[in-house]
């Protein structure tokens, strides 16, 4: 094993432990926010770099709100080899346990620039499977 070798297994290794520190139940994909406001529960996403916005996709069951998309890699500069990436680009898909009632057929989801926010309106009574419709925003 050349030194090359050596240093290029310790960074992948050291890019692993960094990436279980950020998302420690092993996720991969974008970062997201979850809050409740008075009148409803808020996810909102942190910029998505190559986010695909035709591609969001939003569903709820149960108390399960899973979220999906694409990105792409829009960067028209010529690369031949990286020394160190931490963007990865393609499919992804979150799944989170909301844990409170909501009324999923009155929720919102709009993409705004690079970001997602998914607003669901609170409810006393359970929820119902639904697909939410993702508006985009024009910038």
């Amino acid at each position: 094993m050349t030194d090359m070798d050596s240093m290029s297994s310790t960074l992948k290794n050291l890019r692993a432990s960094i990436s279980r520190a950020i998302n420690p139940d092993g996720t991969s994909g974008p970062l997201f926010d979850i809050y409740r406001t008075a009148d409803a529960v808020v996810i909102e996403s942190a910029p998505i770099d190559g986010l695909v916005a035709a591609s969001i996709q939003v569903e709820m069951s149960g108390e399960e709100l899973v979220i999906s998309g694409q990105t792409e890699d829009t960067r028209t500069r010529p690369v031949t080899d990286f020394l160190h990436r931490e963007r990865s680009f393609g499919s992804f898909s979150r799944t989170f346990v909301i844990g409170l009632p909501v009324e999923p057929e009155r929720a919102g989801a709009k993409v705004r620039g690079s970001s997602l926010t998914v607003t669901l309106p609170l409810n006393t009574m359970t929820s119902q499977s639904d697909v939410i419709d993702v508006e985009i925003a024009d910038e």
